[in-house]
C-alpha cells in the first residue's frame, strides 16, 4: 500500500505507531540475554528467603522468644503430646503469613 495523500498517511502512521511503541517498550523491559530456569528459580527462591528471615525477625520478640523459653522450661518431654505442638505449628504460620 503506498498512501497517495496525508490523511492516507496520517492514517497509516497512527495504525503503525502503536505497534511500533510496543516494540520499543518490550525491547527496553526485555532483558537481553534470556536466563535459564534455574537463574530464574533461584531468583525466587532467594526473595522468598529473604521475605521469610524478615518475617521471622519481625515476630522474634512475639512469637518465638517465648516458644524456645517455654521449650528451655519444659525440657525433653515437651513434644510428647501432638498438642504441645501447636504452639510451633501457629508461629511457622504467621511468620509464612508475614512473609
Amino acid at each position: 500500500m503506498i498512501p497517495d495523500s496525508i490523511a492516507a498517511l496520517v492514517s497509516f502512521l497512527l495504525l503503525l505507531a502503536p505497534g511500533a511503541i510496543w516494540q520499543l517498550q518490550q525491547a527496553r523491559h526485555e532483558p537481553s540475554v534470556k536466563e535459564t530456569a534455574l537463574v530464574e528459580v533461584s531468583r525466587v527462591v532467594i526473595a522468598s528467603l529473604v521475605a521469610t528471615g524478615v518475617s521471622a525477625l519481625i515476630l522474634l520478640p512475639w512469637v518465638w522468644l517465648p516458644l524456645y523459653r517455654s521449650a528451655e522450661l519444659a525440657g525433653t518431654g515437651m513434644f510428647d503430646s501432638p498438642v504441645s505442638v501447636v504452639p510451633y505449628i501457629g508461629g511457622v504460620a504467621a511468620t509464612s503469613l508475614g512473609a
